[in-house]
């Protein structure tokens, strides 16, 4: 395990400045989701860290060492990308035992090694099959194991459930940080899916602009981002109330123009804020549901899915709890 130093780092492209004073910490052991929309810097970050690119300005320290000039191959990181990479013409176990070989290991270490993973990763069965062969889920497995194969202190992780289905996605995510809590494994995660993040995460550091705009507690950033800009990434709603009439309730009370309204936090009733029903989309049980206000504002509310609506109903909605901003 080791802990992870990022101070102040700069990164251009040409004239595109990626990142700008990129600063944040990773203890021992901890898994940080870099969460933020795409072409923010999060691959670019990893990139950094793990030494495959070096940064225009900053420095990188594990365990209060600088290895900002080290080269990668001496960082002792595992990196799984996005497209995974494994060696099309090897087996799944000669994908897995491939860096063990390349660092010079012993036949009967590299065999106890790739057996424990292949236990740990629930590989067994699979050993002789080609990556063409397996499921994605099974690729997946196959990619994290190689990774995890030469004991790095630092496992790397670049969006590796992007190209799954949503069921695998979610199943892939809790052995994930199962995997991580055995191994105890420093480990960094990037992606752009909230409840990735809000599900895996130890701390999460929001991206945007180049920049962390906020790190925390998933329960932390969810429910006290900092700005606008975060909340507005977050998918909480934004609502105006100043354009709205004095005669609606909010349980906050606000000298502010603006609040801010989680989608959970909105129910229907027999009176309250009038609205018309724009949209609905069915969420494993819920409904996602995009109300207009009687000033053209839009709000969205997850509710349950045990009641019957129509897009052009006109109901009445009530805010449970809101935020000043």
């Amino acid at each position: 395990m080791v802990s992870v130093r990022v101070g102040n780092i700069w990164k251009s492209y040409g004239k595109e400045e990626v990142l700008r004073s990129l600063s944040f910490t990773v203890s021992d052991g901890e898994l940080m989701v870099i969460l933020g929309p795409s072409g923010v810097g999060k691959t670019t970050t990893l990139k950094i860290i793990a030494g495959l690119i070096p940064p225009d300005k900053g420095r990188i320290y594990f365990d209060g060492r600088d290895v900002t000039h080290l080269p990668a191959s001496e960082r002792n990181v595992g990196f799984v990308f996005q497209s995974l990479a494994l060696f099309p013409h090897m087996t799944v176990w000669d994908n897995i035992a491939f860096g063990l070989d390349v660092r010079g290991w012993e036949t009967d270490e590299i065999r106890e090694r790739v057996k424990y993973l292949i236990d740990l990763l629930g590989l067994n069965g699979l050993e002789n099959r080609y990556p063409r062969e397996l499921s994605g889920g099974q690729q997946q497995r196959v990619a994290i194991a190689r990774a995890l194969a030469p004991e790095p202190q630092l496992l790397l992780l670049d969006e590796p459930f992007a190209n799954l289905d949503a069921l695998l996605r979610d199943r892939m995510r809790w052995e994930l940080k199962k995997i991580q809590r055995e191994l105890k494994i420093t480990t960094i995660f990037v992606t752009h899916d909230q409840e990735e993040a809000f599900q895996i995460a130890d701390k999460v550091a929001v991206l945007l602009d180049g920049k962390i705009a906020q790190i925390g507690s998933p329960s932390e950033i969810y429910n006290n981002p900092k700005n606008e800009e975060i909340a507005k990434f977050l998918g909480i709603n934004i609502i105006n109330i100043s354009k709205l009439s004095n005669k609606y309730h909010f349980p906050c009370k606000t000298s502010n123009k603006k609040i801010l309204v989680w989608p959970e936090e909105i129910e229907l009733g027999s009176k309250g804020i009038p609205a018309i029903v724009k949209s609905i989309a069915n969420l494993k049980g819920f409904l996602r549901i995009i109300f207009e206000l009687p000033d053209k504002q839009e709000i969205e509310a997850i509710i349950d899915a045990d009641i019957e609506i129509r897009v052009g109903t006109k109901v009445y909605i009530n805010i449970k709890q809101c935020k000043p901003i």
